[in-house]
């Protein structure tokens, strides 16, 4: 289980995060929302050991994670962050095999090629597997990286370790259907044991896969709870600045977000 407690952050005398205390917990996604610049993406930096807190403290199985090598992190965590850079021609299966390339996995080949093909085959990307990655679109780049967690993730189970996922806004340059491919393919790893932290925008999807939201507004946690508990009309009408109305769907009162007017000046 990953812990963090009265995590801060403060750049440039600017402060990102304020006595953040969350749990991302084995089996369980934990989505985390709010408005722009409420401190999402510093969270999931300061959690997996990106940046380094100002203050608080972070713990991975009750060890600091600032105790924690690079290479040992990799064995526990995989991350799939907003974007990522790449330059060098590689094909779809060499970026989605650096996740089996960690130090100390030590897979057989056959199991790494077994994982590799597995894990494109769950982010949907086996046809593009001889592309090279610089040629692909960005909703095709978020996948292969997608796959290059899963795969990472996968080695690290064959070594008996149940890791954590971290996605931060995967779903952001995705069609709708390869938006539920990836949050399905998330909640699966949670039902393996895995804990899952995902940074989403959109509070239907974070309804409708979260086990537990995570709300924040301007760098601190403001609710936190089962969908039902957070999403509430006043709580979102304040945080996102607009007249929120939220109803539910059957089965197990579903609930779902209207934004009416916003309040925003232009």
């Amino acid at each position: 289980m990953l812990e963090a407690r009265n995590v801060s952050v403060e750049i440039g005398g600017n402060r990102l995060l304020s006595d953040v205390s969350i749990e991302v917990r084995p089996g369980e996604m934990l989505v985390v929302a709010g408005p722009n610049g409420a401190g999402k993406s510093t969270l999931l930096k300061a959690l997996t050991g990106e940046q380094r807190p100002t203050s608080g403290a972070v713990w991975i199985d009750g060890e600091d994670i600032s105790e924690i090598s690079a290479a040992q992190l990799a064995n526990r965590r995989a991350v799939v962050p907003q974007a990522s850079q790449l330059q060098f021609a590689f094909t779809v299966r060499e970026v989605v095999g650096l996740g089996v390339a960690v130090p100390g996995f030590g897979l057989k080949s056959t199991d790494s090629s077994r994982a590799v093909e597995s894990a494109m085959a769950r982010a949907d990307i086996t046809h593009l597997a001889t592309r090279s990655y610089t040629t692909l679109s960005g909703g095709e780049r978020q996948r292969v990286h997608l796959a290059r967690a899963l795969c990472q993730l996968s080695a690290a189970a064959h070594g008996g370790r149940s890791g954590l996922l971290f996605l931060d806004e995967p779903t952001s340059s995705l069609d709708l259907a390869h938006q539920l491919l990836i949050l399905e393919e998330a909640r699966k790893e949670a039902h393996r044991g895995a804990g899952v932290f995902v940074v989403l925008h959109d509070l239907n999807l974070a309804a409708r896969f979260g086990d537990r939201i995570a709300l924040l507004y301007r760098g601190r946690l403001v609710a936190q709870g089962t969908p039902i508990d957070v999403l509430r009309n006043d709580t979102l009408s304040e945080v996102f600045g607009c007249n929120v109305q939220v109803g539910t769907l059957p089965p197990g009162s579903l609930p779902f977000v209207l934004p009416q007017a916003c309040q925003l000046s232009v």
